[in-house]
């Protein structure tokens, strides 16, 4: 097997044990889905920027990636020169943006590194947004996310997810869970209509400002009892090239949903479509869906099992594994 490092940065993730992720195959936020799909070609080691910094010796890889976020943290710090002294091998760089990145989020490793790819969860693919130059839009690979919950490990005896099993004992309409912030004005305008609707009832709309996050953020256990017995999860980000972890969620648990109108909040194949079936461009058509929807449920079903029917061939770290592989061989 190949052998593999991958180079994180460590101060972001305080309230997220980073390494327990990985040696526990949980799919946990932006990376979780890539680790897993590496474990299943290579040998994985997983190094803090702060004790590659430390180094005194050349290391030996096949391959290494590194998080490009790393500069947010170590801002003013030459780390560059210790990753230029003390990697030989090709690299690959892991853009894990919620929006179009820029140049200056990739120059020095384009400038000091060999890099032969960028994996980018749900690459945007129309690559005119990217204002780069097209030799290095030719490095530009997709990968996807992981999840925003972490309990559910992947099982590799068994080549799938330990997930909960589906209880479909139906006690709410509509379930939202979700923080409220300033750049989300269209999701607290879609919330505000839905609220303000009284047609219809029986909703669970559990949105809250950042001071009041540890009160009122839902338990894992309350969170995936309300998606799983809720008849139509909403999927909200509310600005454009934006991706909700939401979206993933209701996928993965097999839950139908209905999903705001931005472009890498529902792209997750070529084959996830007609978008008209679970897409809402506004208010107005987001409460005409939700009562065709509550009057003709049998439709959602047949929705939802073929939506995350395509999520699962794509979300499958095997599958993604030998596409990374042959990136990585380039």
């Amino acid at each position: 097997m190949l052998e593999i490092l991958f180079i994180y940065r460590d101060k972001h993730f305080s309230n997220h044990n980073f390494l327990k992720i990985f040696e526990n195959n949980l799919c946990k936020l932006d990376f979780g889905f890539l680790l897993l799909s590496l474990k299943t070609i290579a040998n994985v080691k997983l190094i803090k920027l702060s004790d590659f910094i430390k180094l005194k010796t050349l290391i030996n890889y096949d391959h290494v990636i590194i998080d490009s976020k790393i500069h947010v943290d170590y801002q003013g710090i030459d780390y560059i020169h210790f990753l230029k002294k003390f990697i030989k091998s090709k690299v690959s760089i892991f853009l894990s943006y919620d929006r179009p990145f820029n140049n200056e989020d990739i120059h020095l490793f384009e400038k000091n590194l060999n890099v032969n790819s960028y994996l980018i969860p749900n690459l945007l693919k129309n690559l005119d947004i990217y204002k780069t130059e097209s030799d290095i839009k030719n490095k530009f690979y997709q990968t996807h996310y992981g999840l925003g919950f972490s309990e559910f490990p992947f099982d590799f005896s068994k080549r799938n997810f330990v997930k909960p099993k589906n209880q479909y004992e139906y006690k709410s309409n509509i379930f939202y869970s979700g923080e409220k912030r300033k750049g989300k004005q269209i999701r607290t305008k879609i919330i505000n209509d839905l609220l303000n609707d009284k047609s219809i009832k029986n909703k669970i709309i559990n949105y809250y400002d950042t001071k009041n996050q540890k009160k009122h953020v839902f338990k894992l256990d309350k969170y995936l009892e309300s998606t799983l017995n809720t008849r139509i999860n909403l999927v909200l980000a509310g600005n454009s090239n934006n991706i909700t972890y939401r979206l993933y969620e209701v996928l993965f648990l097999n839950s139908f949903f209905l999903i705001d109108p931005h472009f890498t909040n529902f792209k997750i194949s070529e084959s996830f479509y007609p978008f008209e079936d679970f897409v809402f461009y506004n208010s107005n058509d987001l409460i005409e869906k939700i009562n065709f929807y509550l009057d003709n449920y049998e439709k959602a079903i047949l929705i939802k099992d073929r939506l995350s029917q395509i999520f699962e061939e794509v979300y499958d770290p095997y599958k993604h594994g030998k596409f990374l592989k042959e990136i990585i061989s380039l």
